[in-house]
């Protein structure tokens, strides 16, 4: 088993196996394809996600073992033991995971989504190392003092040993067995847990909790870079170059997370009624897409069909029935050109068929944030992501248009500028609503969830002001 360390000296072509602690990159100077590196990227993140999931169902240590060493064969991230193309993969393994360090730094979220998986991984490729690689690697890390502990003081302790022998992984400490001695703030868990002997400030502990200690020294020094990191992620979100690199890690970062908690959510369909899009006006609380939407078909009285589904999709999550639409629809069509024998020859059939009522007889839900900003508006067509397509002075007369107060319009605006389209429109949402002061920001997924969220802080504060006054 190899564990790279400072220098990629030796690759080690015989070992059995790979696990790197990353402390610094060791392929300075190397060129690697743009979409290559970002395919790799993205294959490891959506590995690490799964292992995520895995820790989120209280699954058994040996079970997380289990999910990452499939994610990892899953998603091409294992390292060969030998072979031509064994340098090439640990270029790739090294390459990603700093490249992701500095994408996920940005966020609590994104931090302790990263800390939790790729410690996970890494002790998953320790437990097929030996304990002779765990220890060198051990004695790299810094104020790390680890050593045998002598035969003669394991017979001094041995019964003192035997006593806390007992429970997960132990058993009676055999005449073979090897201890080490560290400092007991090392191995902080396992002294809480009793599993280790504590005598003048060492732990005594056994050769199979060498894994547990390298882990650990991994965690606290990937947190504290990622500390690091993020405070000079905006100045690189800004780099030409690299910026749209870490845009597009953060977005698919987001669109997992988001699935992920589609897959469990039990969010309620809104309580939008047909009678408030009467008038005008667009909707109070809206986000920026929809209102962008809302705002083209009063105005002209039509949208090409790919308005017509964003939008329609929008307010049947929000709450509109289907007989709410179709009568919705209807009436915006024939304030243009519209006669209503055509609109039900051309149009009613897809509204019913979002609501399940043609076709397969599949309800379609809202598009979430991520497939309307992959989405590209041709000629004539008012779809999409406005923090992506729009121009910065249209960007900031919208944004005005819609109540965002004047000193917030430069940050949201320079967030759309650096890709950061769905941080952007977080920031939207917390200047235009009462949010939680704990809140520092919001990134939003779904529009559905972003105006039901507003509507619902709005009532809050509407009866709030009832309560006070006299």
């Amino acid at each position: 088993m190899e564990v790279l360390r400072n220098r990629n000296v030796d690759v080690g072509l015989n070992s059995r196996g790979y696990a790197s602690v990353y402390k610094q990159f060791n392929f300075p100077g190397v060129d690697q394809d743009r979409e290559e590196l970002l395919t790799a990227s993205l294959e490891r993140l959506t590995a690490l996600k799964e292992i995520e999931e895995k820790l989120g169902k209280d699954a058994k240590t040996e079970e997380v073992m289990e999910a990452a060493r499939a994610a990892e064969l899953k998603h091409g991230l294992g390292v060969p033991s030998k072979g031509e193309g064994r340098l090439d993969q640990i270029f790739k393994d090294e390459s990603t995971h700093f490249l992701l360090r500095v994408s996920l730094a940005q966020t609590n979220e994104q931090r302790d989504f990263f800390l939790k998986a790729e410690s996970n991984l890494l002790a998953s490729r320790l437990s097929q190392a030996g304990s002779e690689a765990v220890l060198t690697v051990l004695k790299d890390f810094p104020d790390m003092s680890i050593e045998v502990v002598k035969r003669s003081e394991m017979v001094e302790l041995q019964v003192d040993l035997d006593a806390v022998a007992r429970g997960p992984r132990r058993g009676p400490v055999s005449a073979g067995s090897v201890f080490y001695k560290v400092a007991f703030n090392l191995v902080p868990f396992h002294v809480a847990a009793r599993r280790v002997l504590v005598r003048y400030g060492y732990a005594y502990v056994p050769e199979n909790y060498l894994i547990d200690i390298l882990v650990s020294q991994f965690r606290s020094s990937l947190s504290k870079s990622l500390a690091d990191v993020s405070k000079t992620s905006v100045f690189m979100a800004r780099h030409q170059s690299f910026g749209p690199l870490l845009a597009e890690i953060q977005n698919h970062f987001y669109a997992i997370a988001a699935e992920g908690r589609a897959k469990t959510s039990t969010f309620a369909r809104g309580d939008l009624k047909r009678a408030e899009l009467q008038s005008g006006d667009v909707p109070a609380g809206m986000p920026l897409c929809m209102a962008n939407l809302m705002k083209k078909l009063k105005d002209s009285h039509h949208l090409k069909h790919g308005g017509r589904m964003q939008l329609g999709l929008f307010l049947k999550s929000c709450g509109l029935t289907m007989e709410e639409s179709l009568s919705f629809w209807r009436d915006e069509f024939q304030k243009g050109s519209v006669a209503s024998d055509r609109f039900d020859k051309q149009y009613a059939y897809s509204i019913r068929h979002t609501y399940g009522k043609e076709g397969r007889r599949k309800e379609l839900s809202c598009y979430g944030c991520m497939k309307i900003i992959n989405t590209t508006p041709g000629p004539g067509e008012h779809h999409g992501c406005p923090y992506k397509e729009f121009s910065e002075p249209r960007l900031k007369q919208s944004l005005s248009a819609i109540g965002v107060p004047a000193a917030e319009v430069a940050p949201i605006v320079s967030l759309a500028k650096e890709n950061h389209y769905q941080l952007a429109c977080g920031r939207t949402f917390m200047a235009t609503n009462r949010t939680d002061p704990s809140e520092s920001s919001i990134v939003v997924t779904n529009p559905a969830e972003y105006f039901n969220r507003a509507r619902m802080l709005r009532r809050e504060e509407a009866t709030t002001a009832m309560d006070v006054d006299p």
